[in-house]
C-alpha cells in the first residue's frame, strides 16, 4: 500500500498519537515517590533519567527509517514503546527488531496476505487478540494505529514466547504461524528461522548502542537502516 492511500486509516492514526504526551506514558516503574498526582515526574531520580535515556536511544533509532512520523509523533511512541515492552518483560530494543525487520517502521505497511501496520498483523489474528483484551473489533483500519499495533503485536509474541517456551521458535511462529510451526515440529521437520535469526541479529545490532551516546551518522553501523530491511518478510504465510 502507498503511503497516504489509506486515508481513514491515516486519520485514526494522527487522533492516536495527538492523544498521547510524554506525561500520558510516565513509566509505571518508576519509584511512587516520584509521581506528583497528575502523574508527572518531580524528582529527577537515577531510574527516570536511566528512562529518558532509553526513550532518547529508542527515537534516534526512529530517524534512521523514513517512518513518516513527526518529531513529535516519534517521541511519543518512543515513550510507547518503552513501556510497552518492558510491561511484558522484553527490552525495546526487540521489539524495534521486529519492527524494522517487519515494516521498516511504515505504519501503513500492508503485505500480499493482509499483514498490516508496523508489526504486520494478520487481520484474524488482530481480531483475536482485539477481543482477548475485552476491546469491540472494528475491522482492519483501526490496526494502522501505531499504538494499538504496537500493543497488540507485543501481546502476540509474548503469546508464542510462552506457548513455544523459546524466544526464536516464538519469533519463527510470529512470521510463519504457529499452526505451521507445529506441524513441522510435530512432523520432526526443520523450522525456518531466517526470519528469527535476521530479527535477532538487529536485536544485538540495537542493543550495542549506548543510551547516552550521541549518535553517529558516519558510523556505517548505524546509518540509515531501511534499506537494510527493505524486503521485510511481508509475504509470509502465517496460517
Amino acid at each position: 500500500m502507498e503511503k497516504g492511500i489509506h486515508t481513514s486509516a491515516r486519520a485514526l492514526v494522527v487522533c492516536a498519537l495527538f492523544a498521547f504526551s510524554a506525561t500520558d506514558l510516565t513509566p509505571s516503574y518508576l519509584p511512587a515517590e516520584t509521581l506528583a498526582k497528575d502523574g508527572r515526574v518531580i524528582q529527577n531520580s537515577a531510574r527516570e533519567r536511566q528512562f529518558q535515556a532509553h526513550v532518547e536511544k529508542i527515537r534516534r533509532i526512529f530517524t534512521q527509517f523514513s517512518s513518516g512520523f513527526s518529531w513529535d509523533e516519534e517521541e511519543r511512541l518512543s515513550y510507547f514503546i518503552e513501556e510497552e515492552s518492558r510491561r511484558h518483560g522484553y527490552e525495546p530494543e526487540l521489539i524495534l527488531a521486529m519492527i524494522s525487520t517487519e515494516s521498516s517502521f511504515q505504519h501503513w505497511a500492508e503485505s500480499s496476505v493482509g499483514a498490516v501496520g508496523l508489526m504486520q498483523i494478520i487481520p484474524d489474528t488482530g481480531r483475536e487478540l482485539v477481543e482477548s483484551n475485552r476491546m469491540t473489533w472494528q475491522g482492519v483500519d483501526p490496526l494502522f494505529d501505531p499504538f494499538l499495533n504496537i500493543q497488540l503485536g507485543i501481546q502476540y509474541l509474548k503469546t508464542l514466547h510462552r506457548r513455544f517456551g523459546d524466544l526464536r521458535l516464538a519469533l519463527a511462529a510470529y512470521n510463519q504461524g504457529p499452526n505451521r510451526v507445529l506441524r513441522l515440529m510435530n512432523r520432526s521437520e526443520p523450522v525456518p528461522m531466517e526470519y528469527a535469526d535476521k530479527v535477532l541479529k538487529a536485536y544485538q545490532t540495537y542493543l550495542s548502542i549506548s543510551p547516552g551516546k550521541a549518535f553517529d551518522p558516519e558510523n556505517p553501523g548505524l546509518r540509515r537502516v531501511d534499506s537494510a530491511f527493505a524486503a521485510g518478510t511481508n509475504g509470509a504465510d502465517r496460517s
